[in-house]
């Protein structure tokens, strides 16, 4: 597929189609029967204007049962004063009605139920700290030796430093999974 014929009759492909979505264009092809006076063939492709459908199979529902005794005991608790500051009214439809309980029922879960928990930090705050001072001295104008020294130091030793704290950190997975489940394929 070529778009330019040079003035040697060599043919590359040199005209492009850029952006930044590059699922949303299909069906890229050339032009060649058009008559204009250029050595580039046209280019042509065709853009979906509307976007792509995100895939629902990474979405997650962080809705927890109220397990213990005592998220049960405070939920109770919290719902009968959520539902005790209801004020009803005679002649009220069936949906305000029920937007009236549903809220405090919701309002009594969000307060009792605990978010799930993130996991760990996988780069330690030492190394926090050294990458932080790196950023320091690069965004610095002028440098100092010492200064200068520091940052070359740092550039080298970030990446070795957080390399061996990767492969200690994964044999450390490794241990505790053996230990507690006797299999490699879960680690």
């Amino acid at each position: 597929m070529w778009t330019w014929l040079s003035p040697k009759k060599r043919r590359s492909q040199i005209d492009y189609i850029l952006t930044n979505r590059k699922e949303n264009i299909s069906n890229i092809e050339i032009i060649s029967n058009l008559t204009f006076p250029s050595d580039h063939r046209l280019l042509r492709s065709t853009l979906q204007i509307a976007p792509i459908k995100k895939s629902r199979a990474n979405f997650k529902n962080y809705k927890t049962k109220l397990s213990t005794l005592e998220e049960r005991e405070q939920f109770i608790q919290s719902l009968n004063t959520n539902i005790n500051k209801i004020e009803w009214e005679e002649n009220e439809n069936i949906e305000s009605s029920y937007a009236k309980i549903k809220k405090p029922i919701i309002t009594s879960l969000n307060l009792i139920r605990q978010k799930p928990t993130r996991k760990r930090e996988t780069v330690p705050v030492h190394m926090k700290s050294l990458i932080a001072r790196r950023s320091e001295l690069i965004q610095k104008k002028s440098l100092t030796k010492e200064e200068k020294d520091e940052r070359t130091y740092l550039y080298k030793n970030i990446y070795k430093l957080m390399k061996r704290e990767r492969t200690e950190r994964r044999i450390k997975d490794i241990k505790t999974h053996l230990e507690s489940t006797g299999s490699l394929k879960r680690s």
